[in-house]
């Protein structure tokens, strides 16, 4: 898999980088999932020392590797979990109750989702070229 590059613009400048927003991706258009993710513009901390200014659109080149991580822990992850809790409470209840806490594992999910997310920010493979 080769980097994709996207386009961003510059929402704020730090000294020792700036914080870029992503819109729609050029994978957007072909993702049947973009009414999703499309409408949560995502913005990134970029170390850099280049210079830039207030709203200037870059590119932004994004490794395959942050792709996939971020599309397990995404939609893969709730799925899993989702299936571990149903299994573990069939042990101590019946098939109804043990759906029943499987579904009710998914606002925990999320959090822990939006705890990933935030841990793993800074491991992110995302360059302004």
């Amino acid at each position: 898999m080769e980097n994709q590059t996207e386009s961003a613009k510059i929402v704020k400048i730090y000294p020792n980088g700036v914080e870029v927003q992503l819109g729609n991706t050029t994978g957007c258009s072909s993702c049947s999932l973009s009414a999703i993710c499309g409408k949560n513009n995502k913005s990134f901390f970029i170390a850099t020392k280049k210079r830039f200014e207030l709203g200037q659109q870059v590119e932004v080149d994004v490794a395959p590797t942050t792709r996939v991580l971020s599309s397990t822990i995404v939609f893969l992850l709730p799925v899993l979990i989702m299936i571990m809790f149903y299994f573990v409470s069939k042990i101590f209840f019946t098939e109804s109750i043990s759906v029943l806490i499987s579904i009710l594992s998914l606002p925990l999910t999320a959090l822990f989702v939006r705890y990933l997310d935030k841990k793993l920010e800074d491991k992110m493979d995302i360059r302004i070229i």
